[in-house]
Order: structure tokens, then sequence, then C-alpha cells
């Protein structure tokens, strides 16, 4: 489906005792899009969604157009500001 699986590990001493910690959890492409635009609401036209999907599907179109949409804005801003 697209999401990524992503997962951290890292040596604590806790009591005197070393222990591997491991945090894991998969990151939602809705809600990298969902970010990107509420990024976009604050203003920061600078986001952008990188191309780390492996799928053509709408989730992945809807990224591209953001990507296209979020660099026009910018760069008309730009304009604006000169």
């Amino acid at each position: 489906n697209g999401d990524l699986r992503i997962e951290g590990r890292r040596e604590v001493t806790v009591n005197s005792e070393k222990q591997l910690m491991t945090i894991a959890g998969i990151v939602r492409r809705v809600d990298v899009i969902r970010l990107g635009l509420m990024n976009l609401g604050t203003q920061d036209f600078s986001t952008r969604i990188t191309k780390n999907w492996h799928t053509q599907d709408e989730l992945t179109q809807l990224g591209d157009y953001f990507n296209q949409i979020t660099e026009k804005i910018q760069n008309f801003d730009k304009k604006i500001e000169e």
C-alpha cells in the first residue's frame, strides 16, 4: 500500500544495566500529505513531499500535484515580494 515502516534502536542504561530500546511505527502516506497541507496553511511554501513511494496510485499522484502547486505558489510569492 506504499506506507513506510520505520524502526529505531538505541542502547540505554537504566539502573546501571544496559538495555536495547526499540521504537517502531508506520508512516502513512495520507498523514504525510495532511502534514504538508497543514504547513501550506501556515504559509510554509517550501514544503515538498519526497518521492520515496514505490506506487503509482492516487496518493502518489496527489503528492506529485501537491509539489507542483506549492512550487507555483512559492514562485508567485517571491514575485510579489520583489
